[in-house]
């Protein structure tokens, strides 16, 4: 066969050639990792607000038919467990002890209670809605916290919700009326739902020191917050986290109440028993 028409075989690629794009692609791969990591938090964060938006649409909706009153929560409920849905011990009427059974159940038979009484009453449909896409510690995740894991009785979310019905610690039975009754339009907005800002606890969480129930921690610490007035932010302080970490050491319902009060935008009685700059 002529020379001329003989296929003409096209040289490959060197080993050195292959190790240099090699190592081109994994250097692009590292540059945009984090880009890539950033952004779905940053979509994370977004979902997580939207989910806030929604509670605050439902509890409006509750409110409407509820002569302006948001859900109570029964007297066991204190503001570092107020992410609890149903409960087994969600009992009408307030005083020191609700664990007696002869009592009706304010939540009807499965016991709703705070923001699960948006469930109770249908203004909330979608689970998923009270479950923050950031949140690492599994109980307070879908579907987990939603099938009561992590105790019989208990759905639980990962978002706090304000309005609360037990006192002690400081904290009196005025303080919990007013809340109850508080009025948006007459008295301004107060925070009213937010991300899990406690940062850990023996019995239904992970210890402290690790952190995993505060949800946004990158690429800095912020919190999906909720106002009375129906409108939901996504607040970057670096500052928040730093008076959360003191308050799980310090413990109390008080210094949470105090929390809450911080988160509205009043720092003034935090920092009557905080040093923090």
């Amino acid at each position: 066969m002529p020379q001329s028409h003989m296929k003409r075989r096209r040289p490959g690629f060197t080993l050195i050639e292959l190790l240099v794009v090699i190592s081109i692609v994994a250097l692009l791969i590292a540059l945009l990792m984090p880009a890539i990591k950033k952004a779905r938090e940053l979509a994370r964060q977004t979902q997580c607000v939207s989910n806030v938006h929604q509670m605050l649409v439902a509890l409006h909706g509750y409110a409407a038919e509820n002569s302006g009153a948001f859900p109570n929560s029964h007297c066991g409920l204190n503001t570092r467990l107020a992410f609890y849905l149903t409960s087994y011990w969600a009992v009408t009427g307030r005083r020191p002890s609700c664990y007696d059974p002869s009592r009706p159940y304010d939540g009807g038979s499965e016991g709703w209670t705070g923001l699960g009484k948006v469930y109770q009453y249908d203004m909330l449909t979608d689970p998923q809605a009270v479950y923050c896409p950031s949140q690492r510690w599994p109980n307070f995740t879908y579907p987990t916290g939603w099938d009561e894991v992590l105790e019989p009785g208990f759905k639980i979310s990962s978002y706090y919700y304000r309005l609360f019905g037990q006192w002690g610690n400081g904290i009196n039975i005025e303080d919990v009326d007013k809340l109850h009754a508080h009025r948006a339009e007459n008295e301004g907005p107060i925070a009213l739902v937010s991300d899990i800002f406690h940062l850990g606890s023996s019995s239904w969480g992970p210890p402290a020191s690790d952190d995993p129930l505060w949800a946004h921690l990158e690429p800095s610490p912020g919190l999906a917050i909720g106002f009375s007035d129906g409108h939901a932010s996504f607040e970057v302080n670096d500052r928040v986290y730093r008076y959360a970490r003191a308050f799980t050491s310090i413990g109390g319902d008080y210094e949470w109440m105090l929390f809450w009060q911080y988160l509205d935008g009043d720092p003034s009685g935090v920092e009557t028993i905080l040093t923090l700059p």
